[in-house]
């Protein structure tokens, strides 16, 4: 009964270590923050009649300090409430609307506008956005500041040619 019990934890020695350093080149480690960009925080709207337009400066730094070479991508999130459903302070469930590629950002400095429009908005919806950027595929920026609008259709061309056709009787 001991010899069995030897022979067992021998065996089980000797697998854990031929199975245990197998898991992969190994290199020094690197902390997250020198992977992430800056969150950014001008992120902006305008609205006219097609839609909304989001704009916001590209990150020039990571979360230590360091210069941003590129930026991989962003992130558009966008989270769309009925007005009266609305609740402010409430929590609000943001879902992935889109990535956008990203680029190299200029040696000389010079700040990189982004720029992302949408069309398919809702009447008497409120809607939020917020974006994230990505130097790399794993490490997303933290979320940008919050930009929030209840959108309104323009009226009708032809109901706004039949108000002024009345006004002039």
């Amino acid at each position: 009964m001991f010899f069995c019990c030897r022979s067992l934890t021998a065996i089980t020695m000797l697998l854990a270590l031929t199975l245990l350093p197998g898991c992969g080149r190994k290199t020094a480690l690197v902390p997250p923050q020198k992977l992430v960009p800056v969150a950014i925080s001008d992120l902006r709207y305008f609205l006219d009649e097609s839609g909304v337009s989001l704009k916001w400066t590209y990150p020039v730094k990571m979360e230590n300090g360091d210069e941003l070479l590129a930026i991989e991508s962003f992130e558009v999130l966008r989270a769309e409430i009925p007005e009266e459903e609305y609740c402010e302070g409430c929590p609000v469930r943001f879902e992935k609307q889109v990535l956008i590629d990203g680029g190299p950002l200029p040696a000389s400095g010079e700040s990189i506008t982004a720029v992302y429009k949408e069309a398919d908005l809702r009447d008497g919806y409120r809607y939020q956005y917020k974006v994230r950027s990505r130097a790399g595929r794993w490490y997303p920026s933290n979320d940008s500041n919050i930009i929030s609008f209840t959108w309104r259709s323009p009226p009708n061309e032809s109901l706004r040619t039949m108000e002024s056709t009345v006004g002039h009787r």
